[in-house]
């Protein structure tokens, strides 16, 4: 087994927290934009370039924004198959 840095970022939380914190100025359509972003980056996977990438994207989004994002890394053990 190996352990990966895992980068936590909860749908639901980055759902609600991206309607919370846009509705009043985002249109349908800069949300869409996220969202085709986000699919475009690919596998994301725990351990992937994909989530690495996602969870750059997501602290860049916030950032942005004024606000102060982290990123948390946690070791889990992955199981190798093949």
């Amino acid at each position: 087994m190996k352990s990966f840095s895992l980068t936590i970022s909860c749908c639901a939380w980055l759902a609600l927290t991206l309607v919370g914190a846009t509705c009043s100025t985002a249109s349908a359509n800069d949300l869409q934009t996220i969202v085709t972003d986000l699919a475009a980056l690919g596998d994301r996977s725990t351990g992937s370039d994909g989530a690495a990438a996602a969870a750059t994207y997501i602290e860049n989004y916030f950032a942005t924004r004024g606000l102060a994002p982290g990123i948390y890394k946690f070791p889990i053990p992955v199981r190798e198959v093949g």
